[in-house]
């Protein structure tokens, strides 16, 4: 039967919390963490970011906040969002104090602010092959079929040095996004690309004898997305969260005549062809070093991801203003 401990309150930022020990042979816990005030639903400030691009920023869900604390893990160790307020640790002791200490440091007033500098790579098999599997990391290629995702963590010479060779590849193509600057805690949406409009049916309106055949318009997104999330773990590491999302449109779009049963005309329907690949992953890296979320594409290609965030040390060069 497990040993029941007593309900307590930490002063330092009032995180309360209950604990309990798990009745097995490891003697590890299990934790309840009160936060609601930690996520938040402000609506999305968005950052003046040019034609085709969009970025903007608003605060984490909780369960987003998990996967962040979860990234120290190791095995046997757990934390997860349950309901819209709480969070569970379960783990051994230190496991559940760096929670508690991650979870005071969040609440309070000193929040690190970073540049967020993000880059999507559209490359070959072959530049995978050359500058990842052969060169700076070995590994990344080793994948399952279907949308299969790899990641690395270069510093900023071997990432220098990747971005260089995708540059001077004929076959690729190298997509600067917007720069932005976030708070810890913050989910930055970062979307390069553009809805592509086309003419998805016929539809038959007006009065029976005097109908006319009107195309149906409807869009689809053509470009990449990034998610992006981060939260100090150290003094000198920070846990980043990446989810990317990406969907190539084949231009122009192939057309098929669609007959239209009004005077024996014929209207050109569009049926758009795509190409997508998603990934996630949640690291630990220091600041300035290149995170690289590598995403195989339905089509072959490889959609190389490239964010580095780099801690800003000066007030002075904030560019959102925190929300409370």
């Amino acid at each position: 039967m497990g040993r029941i401990l007593l309900a307590v309150v930490l002063s330092c930022g009032s995180l309360v919390a209950q604990k309990m020990l798990l009745a097995d042979d490891r003697e590890r816990q299990v934790a309840v963490f009160a936060v609601p005030d930690l996520a938040g639903d402000q609506a999305a400030i968005a950052a003046p970011a040019g034609a085709g691009r969009l970025a903007g920023v608003e605060r984490a869900s909780l369960a987003e906040i998990a996967d962040l604390l979860g990234s120290r893990a190791r095995p046997g160790d757990h934390v997860e969002a349950v309901g819209p307020q709480h969070l569970v640790a379960l783990g051994a002791p230190d496991w559940i104090g760096s929670v508690e200490s991650m979870l005071v440091h969040l609440r309070g007033d000193g929040q690190k602010q970073v540049q967020v500098d993000t880059r999507f790579c559209r490359v070959s098999g072959v530049i995978v092959d050359r500058e990842l599997e052969r060169g700076l990391v070995p590994g990344i290629r080793e994948a399952t079929a279907g949308n299969a995702a790899r990641t690395c963590i270069l510093d900023r010479e071997s990432a220098t040095k990747l971005l260089r060779a995708i540059r001077e590849d004929k076959g690729s193509r190298v997509v600067q996004a917007p720069q932005l600057t976030a708070f810890e805690l913050d989910r930055v949406t970062i979307k390069v690309g553009k809805d592509v409009s086309y003419v998805r049916s016929v539809e038959l309106r007006g009065p029976s004898e005097q109908q006319v055949a009107v195309p149906v318009l409807d869009s689809i997104w053509n470009g990449d997305e990034a998610n992006l999330v981060f939260a100090a773990t150290s003094a000198d590491k920070m846990s980043l969260s990446v989810r990317v999302q990406s969907q190539v449109v084949d231009l122009p779009l192939p057309e098929f005549q669609a007959s239209a049963p009004v005077q024996g005309n014929s209207v050109a329907v569009q049926v758009p062809r795509t190409a997508s690949c998603c990934a996630t992953n949640c690291s630990e890296v220091t600041s300035g070093a290149t995170l690289v979320v590598a995403a195989r594409s339905s089509d072959g290609s490889w959609l190389l991801t490239l964010v580095t965030v780099q801690e800003i040390q000066s007030a002075g060069v904030q560019v959102l203003q925190r929300r409370r």
